[in-house]
């Protein structure tokens, strides 16, 4: 079960503040 949809499956607020600071990188790439 994800913890951002609620029991009818519609999208809900998750609060975070309470999570530690992290650092990500994403690299993405396309071709057309």
């Amino acid at each position: 079960m994800l913890t951002h949809l609620d029991a009818q499956g519609r999208a809900q607020m998750v609060d975070v503040s309470a999570k530690a600071d992290t650092e990500r990188v994403a690299i993405a790439k396309a071709h057309v």
